[in-house]
């Protein structure tokens, strides 16, 4: 989970998606032949293109906070944070801040 400083956690990733995300990471590490929902491999096929990186699943978001989660790879969902991130930071007039 996480969390801020503070001890804030955003509704994104409190206790209820933590709960949501469980199963669907399960799932997705008993069948061997799931595939990302965003790049269409499976964890294998993922590893063999990366090697030396960790992959593991992530329950990713599919849109809104209420929609859907499914299993995503690591390097997807990381790859997508950092992308939403910086066409936030790039949006936020210079502060740099959301």
């Amino acid at each position: 989970m996480l969390a801020r400083r503070d001890g804030f956690v955003t509704r994104l990733h409190d206790w209820a998606h933590q709960v949501r995300a469980k199963p669907v990471r399960d799932r997705a590490y008993a069948d061997p032949s799931t595939a990302c929902w965003r790049c269409g491999l499976t964890r294998a096929q993922v590893r063999a293109a990366n090697p030396g990186r960790k992959v593991v699943w992530h329950a990713g978001h599919t849109g809104g906070r209420l929609d859907p989660l499914l299993a995503e790879c690591s390097l997807c969902n990381w790859r997508n944070s950092a992308e939403t991130t910086a066409a936030k930071r790039a949006t936020s007039g210079g502060t740099g801040r959301f």
